[in-house]
């Protein structure tokens, strides 16, 4: 079966929200979920004139179950480079200014819609964005997974407290 663009687009879309929806953190299907997430992003960055029929070899959605499984070693790399925190931990974390798409804000977390969402809003609510699932800190970079998507901000230095939490190059869940 051959998918469209638009199709394995929605596709990945209603994977995603799956896999980082707060409930569904300790599945046992999130192997699975992985697994197709990444078949939907191969489809998109392969090469345009591979076509499924001659070469079914490069063909994500083609590929078998067996090489696509993840060894031992990818599933350990994987889960030491995640952590989990608990939404009050950024509760907690104090305002810092970051420079997000040329201007000079204000960020800060604040609690979501219910007590399982973490949001994130900038100027003291000027801009909300919603169900932060994912954080990640880099040198001078904070990325956040939400319901945009992974967004980044530029700060010029993190305060002891978020340095204390958050250790440069792990991607942290966002739990309850």
């Amino acid at each position: 079966m051959k998918l469209t663009d638009s199709e394995v687009l929605f596709l990945s879309q209603v994977l995603f929200q799956l896999k980082n929806a707060p409930s569904t953190h300790d599945w046992e299907c999130d192997k699975p979920i992985s697994r197709l997430l990444k078949k939907c992003e191969l489809h998109f960055v392969s090469k345009p004139e591979t076509d499924c029929d001659s070469e079914r070899d490069d063909c994500a959605w083609h590929d078998s179950v067996e090489d696509d499984e993840y060894s031992e070693d990818e599933i350990q790399d994987e889960s030491e480079k995640r952590e989990k925190i608990k939404i009050q931990s950024f509760l907690d974390l104090e305002p810092i200014r970051v420079t997000h798409d040329g201007q000079k804000r204000k960020l800060a977390f604040e609690p979501g819609t219910s007590s399982k969402i973490l949001d994130l809003t900038l100027d003291d609510g000027d801009e909300i964005m919603c169900d932060v699932v994912e954080i990640t800190r880099s040198g001078e970079t904070l990325s956040l997974n939400c319901v945009e998507g992974w967004i980044d901000f530029d700060v010029s230095k993190f305060p002891k407290s978020w340095t204390a939490l958050l250790s440069t190059g792990v991607v942290y869940e966002v739990v309850i």
